[in-house]
């Protein structure tokens, strides 16, 4: 497992104050990606602890594919290299995923069970929540069942998507009010 976390070796790792706030941010740079959070002073974390978690963030981003997607042209040879590495090593990789709580999956149809829908509406919803736990999976390498975060991150999360829910819906009201 240690091999595949050695693979990745960050050029700079540090930690700004912000200024005029009581926050700090969280930087580790490996080539042109930078990893961050931005952390207040009551949930600060040490620098290590920091550095593992961009660890585990590179790694899904360069097993997913995201990294490569996304990262600049000069940059894309090194990366390519980095996930050629890492599989050239399933045994190595499947041990990781594993111990941060992810099992190695291969790509599979989604099936719907609607044994207990009795509307289309039901249907609809459950196909939706699916379709939307795949795409978090892809995009973020978990699902919801993940530990890392505390409840307080859970609940801030949730609030930012309340946040944005209420903004659609703002945007749609003005707009049918505009009808009338």
């Amino acid at each position: 497992m240690s091999k595949i976390l050695d693979l990745i070796q960050f050029d700079e790792v540090k930690i700004e104050k912000k200024k005029n706030l009581e926050s700090y941010v969280y930087k580790a740079t490996l080539k042109k990606q930078v990893v961050f959070q931005l952390l207040s002073k009551d949930n600060l974390i040490k620098l290590d602890k920091f550095e593992a978690e961009s660890k585990q963030f590179v790694i899904l981003g360069i097993l997913s594919g995201k990294i490569l997607e996304e990262c600049d042209a000069d940059d894309t040879e090194y990366f390519t290299e980095l996930k050629n590495q890492m599989e050239s090593m399933p045994q190595e990789v499947d041990d990781y995923l594993w111990s941060i709580g992810l099992k190695r999956r291969e790509k599979t149809n989604i099936t719907h069970d609607f044994d207990n829908c009795q509307s289309n509406v039901c249907k609809k919803v459950i196909t939706d929540l699916k379709t939307r736990e795949a795409k978090g999976i892809d995009t973020y390498g978990t699902t919801l069942d993940r530990t890392d975060l505390t409840r307080s991150e859970w609940l801030q999360h949730a609030y930012e998507e309340a946040l944005d829910l209420a903004l659609y819906l703002k945007k749609l009201k003005i707009e049918e009010d505009a009808r009338k």
